[in-house]
């Protein structure tokens, strides 16, 4: 990530769009903010006693602070994002079984529901630290800021160290743990750049949650890795409630090129458009 801040500088990386109206609010981050802000929440989770290997569960809906903690966790350590719509015995369970020590998750002002979770798991599991993201000027804002954003504090992690962690869906039995390397996690997302496109002007929307590895790697890491520009389709994604009724507006507003998802939100889209075209 610091690579990042000077290969592709000022040009636009990441824009959140808050409410998908197309007149809703945006906000828009560079490349080097990006890459500076990531690496100053990789130094708070080492500060915290995060190491290479070392697990953060991740409860949190996508938003610019969400993503630096996403990837910040990643750099620091292992990020192991989980679905909020679990049970919290099966959110306790896998925590328990990672062994996560710090649990990052958005304030109530984002997710009534990761927040009223997060509390619950850190009350069933003694001695984890929690990190609350979005939560006005306090918190995980407060405690990044005064980080360096050059360099990683500690030990740098190696190729084959676990950078993430993905709890498995499915319709019976429990979550089971995927792993992934760094160097894993490089080869899936330029083997996902070689079936799309690799060129940096690329603008790609996400809909899809963090705790999906269509989510959390196809679509953003891939798209950040190559330079591109990602828009954020509000905290909730597709499911956001302006998103899908105005999805054609806002792919003409951002210069949408490429779009990742699955079937049902295709259908959905396709079965909106509205004859107008696209940039």
């Amino acid at each position: 990530f610091v690579r990042l801040q000077t290969a592709y500088g000022e040009r636009p990386a990441l824009t959140m769009a808050w409410t998908g109206a197309p007149d809703g609010a945006v906000e828009c981050l560079s490349h080097a903010r990006l890459g500076a802000e990531v690496m100053r929440a990789a130094n708070h989770f080492r500060r915290l006693g995060v190491g290479p290997n070392d697990p953060v569960l991740f409860l949190a809906l996508p938003t610019p602070e969400a993503y630096f903690g996403f990837w910040g966790a990643q750099v620091a350590g292992t990020v192991v994002p989980v679905n909020p719509f679990l049970s919290i015995t099966a959110l306790v369970d896998i925590a328990l079984a990672v062994g996560a020590r710090v649990l990052f998750a958005s304030s109530a002002a984002i997710s009534p529901l990761c927040a009223q979770k997060a509390a619950e798991i850190v009350a069933r599991c003694p001695g984890m630290r929690l990190v609350l993201c979005d939560d006005g000027e306090g918190g995980f804002a407060r405690e990044r800021a005064g980080m360096r954003a050059d360099r990683l504090d500690g030990p740098m992690p190696g190729a084959d160290d676990i950078c993430a962690c993905f709890p498995t869906g499915g319709t019976t039995g429990n979550p089971k743990l995927a792993r992934i390397s760094h160097r894993g996690l490089l080869t899936g997302a330029l083997s996902s750049a070689l079936i799309h496109d690799a060129g940096r002007d690329q603008v790609v929307p996400n809909g899809l949650p963090l705790f999906h590895v269509g989510g959390g790697v196809v679509v953003t890491f891939r798209t950040i890795l190559l330079g591109q520009h990602l828009v954020q389709l509000t905290p909730a994604g597709y499911r956001g409630e302006h998103v899908l009724p105005h999805f054609w507006e806002l792919a003409r507003q951002f210069g949408f090129t490429m779009m990742v998802a699955v079937p049902t939100v295709f259908a959905d889209a396709i079965a909106r458009y509205d004859g107008k075209g696209t940039t």
